[in-house]
C-alpha cells in the first residue's frame, strides 16, 4: 500500500462543475451562474500543488461564454485563479461546444 492512496487531498480530475461553479463565483464575484468544465490540464507555471487549468463555460441566462481558469485545493475548498496556460488550452473547446450559444 502507498501513501498517495491515503492521501484524501482532490485532484483536478476530481474536480466537479459544482464545485468549479463556487470557485469562479467567490474569486470573480459572479452572481447567479453555473460553470461547466472542458479540458484540464496541468497548470503552466503553477503556484499551487495539483493546480490544474481548464477551459469553462459561465453559463447564465440561457447563455453561455467560454474562458479559461486555474483551479487548485487550498486545504478546505477549490479555488480559482486567472490562468497563464491559455496557449497550451483549447480554444474553442470542442467538449464546450453545446454550452456555448
Amino acid at each position: 500500500m502507498s501513501l498517495a492512496a491515503c492521501d484524501a487531498t482532490p485532484v483536478p480530475d476530481r474536480l466537479s462543475d459544482f464545485d468549479a461553479t463556487y470557485a469562479m463565483q467567490e474569486r470573480f464575484g459572479l452572481g447567479d451562474v453555473l460553470v461547466f468544465l472542458g479540458s484540464c490540464i496541468g497548470a503552466k507555471n503553477p503556484t499551487y500543488p495539483g493546480q490544474a487549468a481548464c477551459t469553462a463555460v459561465i453559463y447564465s441566462n440561457g447563455h453561455g461564454t467560454e474562458t479559461q481558469a486555474d483551479f487548485h485545493w487550498n486545504g478546505k475548498k477549490w479555488a480559482a485563479e486567472p490562468t497563464q496556460s491559455q496557449d497550451l488550452l483549447p480554444y474553442p473547446d470542442p467538449r464546450l461546444a453545446k454550452w456555448v450559444k
